[in-house]
Formats: C-alpha cells, structure tokens, sequence
C-alpha cells in the first residue's frame, strides 16, 4: 500500500492521499483517481453540488475497477484521502471565503459545471452531507446504507437501493426517479417536495413540511405518510400505510385492501370503480353516482368494524388469509 502522504500545489490546495495518483488536469481542475476494489464506502461534506455516477464503461468487459473525483471549481481547499483502514474514500472540499460556504452549485450536466463529481463502479455506501445551496446527484447505486443530506440544496436520486436509506433536505426538495428501494426515511422541513416514481421497502416514512408528497407507486409493510401543510398524492398503494395532512388535500389513485376472512365490515367507499374478490359479498348493498365516481355502502360479513376508503381510481377489496398477510408483510 502506498503509504500516506500530502501534496501540496499552487493557490494552497492540500490534497493527502494514500492511494491513487492526483494530477491537476486543466487550471481549476482537480482529478483524483484510485482502485476502486480497495474501497467499500463514500464519505463526502462539502458546501459544492455532488454528483456520484457510474463509470460509461461500467459493463464493457475491458473497464478499469477505478474510483475517479474530479472537482471543477476554483479557490478551494480540497481533502482526498481514505481512512487506515482503506475502506472509505473521504472526501472534503472548504471554501477559502470566511464564511466556509460555498456558492456554485450546478450538478448533472455537462463536465465543466461546478460542483464535486465523483464515478465509481460496484457497490458501497455512501454518506453524503452538503450545506448551503449544495445538491446532490446520485444514479445506480445499490448498497448497503445509504445517507444523503442537505441545507439549501435539492436531492436527485435515480434507482437506488439499499437496506436503509436516510434523505432529509431542510429547504431543498427531494426528487427519486425509477424507484427507491429499501427501508427508507425520507423527509423535508420546509418548502421542498417530495415527488418518488417507485417507493418500495419493508418500513418507509415520508413527511414533508409546507411541500407536496407525491408517490406514483407505493410498495411497503407499513409505511407513515404525513405532510403540515403540502398536498399528499399518491397514485397506485399495496401495504398498510398511515396518512395524514394537516393543512393539504390528500388524493389517491389505485388502492387494494385485504381484510382477515371472518371480520365483518360496514363500508363506505368511493372510486371511479370497485373490484370485489370473487370471495367478497356486499349486503345491503347501496350504489350512487356523483362526479364520475361511485360511492358505495354495505356490510361484509354481517358489518362490524367500519372501512372508509377513497380512491381516485380503481379500489379492490379482497379476503386475505393469515397466510397471506404474512406474505404481504414480507
């Protein structure tokens, strides 16, 4: 192993190393590159944008395993090292300004925008935290622990997966495209949204503060959905999931519940239109049409406990087995 050491270049930039070659690309560039097999997790805080992205030749049979961080910004006092265990790369980027916050923030787009970019095949955690107005970009990452935090900034995620994920933004918004999966808190504070594709996971919590909450397809064993002041929209749901708006509209789209054989409901639904399992009788049976919707009341097995559900689109009311709520669980 390379041992340890500091590499000091012009305008006082400091980069420690212990793997890898640092070279200084074009004036106001920085380029740090190592083995990315010796490397099991990413540990990033800076006041920039961050953006972490697979390698293009990521599955063409002659890639190089190698982690590269290039930095497009000038004025900056950088740290590129791992720690003794050559576990994880740390990376941390100061401004020289007295505040230590940085200014330029721009993620994602071409190579020459400001902002730390980092490409690293295989799989790792991450652990990203930025403040001020920093972003964070992440594409294709599947691990273990995933931890993207920010002040100001928003949070792009596209396909990730993990076994727990933690996204919390203070202003910025949070945007996941594709899916995210795992056992997942993701929350903002103030005006950001939350707007997620696919949200899949065993345990999931979502809370918003003024934003909307926005979910296209929600999959979970139990999930908690709350927002003070923003509108939850949630489109397709297949779990147990809690809701509760304080001061927004709460709109959903396709819903199915499985309810215990033997239990007895009074229901009271709307829909633009209701399934029934085949194994599913409604007595008493009433049917209206108001707005393009049906609302339905009756009682399944003789009534009992009430079910009040409202769905934007198709709703499905189904038995389900002890069995089968195991399975739903998992």
């Amino acid at each position: 192993m390379v041992p340890l050491r500091a590499l000091a270049l012009r305008a006082g930039v400091r980069i420690h190393r212990q793997l890898g070659s640092p070279r200084v690309s074009q004036p106001r560039r920085f380029v740090w590159e190592g083995d990315a097999n010796r490397l099991r997790a990413l540990y990033v805080r800076t006041a920039l944008g961050v953006s972490v992205r697979p390698p293009p030749d990521l599955h063409s049979s002659d890639a190089k395993h190698t982690v590269r961080v290039r930095l497009v910004r000038s004025a900056l006092r950088h740290v590129v090292e791992t720690c003794p265990q050559g576990l994880r790369l740390c990376v941390r980027m100061d401004s020289d300004g007295a505040d230590g916050s940085g200014t330029c923030t721009s993620v994602g787009g071409p190579s020459d925008k400001s902002g730390v970019h980092i490409n690293w095949p295989g799989k790792f955690d991450v652990d990203i935290a930025t403040t001020g107005p920093g972003s964070v970009d992440v594409e294709e990452v599947d691990s273990h622990d995933i931890r993207v935090q920010t002040q100001e900034g928003q949070i792009h995620l596209v396909h990730v997966k993990g076994a727990e994920i933690l996204l919390r933004s203070s202003s910025g918004s949070i945007r996941g495209e594709k899916a995210i999966i795992g056992s997942s808190t993701i929350q903002t504070d103030h005006q950001g949204d939350v707007e997620v594709d696919k949200l899949q996971g065993e345990r999931l919590q979502v809370a918003s503060g003024s934003g909307r909450v926005s979910i296209r397809s929600l999959y979970c064993g139990t999930a908690n959905l709350s927002a003070r002041a923003g509108d939850i929209r949630l489109g397709s749901i297949h779990g147990s999931v809690s809701i509760r708006s304080e001061g927004g509209n709460v709109s959903i789209g396709d819903v199915t519940i499985g309810f215990p054989e033997s239990l007895g409901l009074d229901v009271r639904l709307s829909m633009s239109h209701l399934d029934l399992g085949v194994d599913v009788s409604l007595q008493d049976q009433s049917i209206t049409s108001k707005d393009g919707k049906q609302h339905v009341t009756g009682r399944v097995n003789g009534g009992g406990v009430g079910l009040w559900a409202k769905a934007g689109g198709i709703l499905r009311l189904h038995k389900q087995s002890w069995f089968q709520s195991l399975s739903t669980q998992h």
